[in-house]
């Protein structure tokens, strides 16, 4: 029998339960035989488990792991984890569930070939900030391109331009006048094959 996010306490956010809900009821290879486990089977016909717990390894508090997304074009899906004051989340593969650990949400590059992860947390600063760029191997494991966990500000609206360019907002906070600001951002893949961040003045 399969449980659907319904079945969680009040707690869930909204968005993490909208979410599953509709992936469970579509999904034949992701279900839930109680509301504490989350499960996903692969092509190879292995199973990934995923299991709410009062045990972190941060030692925050309870964990509670929902599923939020599945991208089709490179068979991957999403795994969201909620902790006490922390969140971190889960590119897992379809086809043999390798599982990468990851600051934010995988977003799949035009041509299938990486995934781009962003995360804004600057002001309060429980979870990390910044981006990373992993490249999708032959065997489904991830390869991190590139990382910047220690800007001074957070990225917003990161998207892929295209195969080889991300751009987002740079958002940041003025702790002495308590001003907000953003300024535009862009990595560039250059010809050697590594990432580097453009100034605007740079922009073709």
């Amino acid at each position: 029998m399969k449980y659907t996010a319904a079945l969680f306490m009040l707690t869930v956010p909204a968005l993490a339960i909208l979410g599953e809900e509709d992936l469970l009821m579509t999904m034949d290879s992701a279900f839930r035989d109680s509301p504490d486990v989350l499960s996903i089977t692969t092509d190879d016909g292995g199973t990934v488990t995923f299991r709410n717990s009062s045990q972190t390894k941060e030692g925050l508090g309870d964990a509670y792991y929902y599923l939020i997304d599945y991208h089709p074009e490179v068979n991957f899906w999403t795994v969201e984890m909620h902790g006490y004051e922390w969140m971190e989340w889960y590119a897992v593969s379809g086809a043999n569930g390798n599982t990468t650990t990851t600051i934010g949400p995988p977003v799949p590059s035009p041509d299938g070939s990486r995934l781009l992860c962003a995360m804004e947390d600057i002001t309060a600063g429980f979870i990390y900030n910044g981006i990373q760029i992993w490249n999708i191997n032959e065997d489904q494991t991830l390869t991190l391109e590139f990382e910047d966990l220690e800007v001074p500000w957070g990225p917003l609206n990161a998207e892929w331009a295209d195969e080889s360019t991300v751009v987002f907002q740079k958002f940041a906070y003025d702790w002495d006048t308590y001003e907000e600001y953003t300024t535009p951002g862009k990595l560039k893949l250059d010809e050697q094959g590594i990432w580097r961040p453009l100034f605007p003045e740079d922009w073709e």
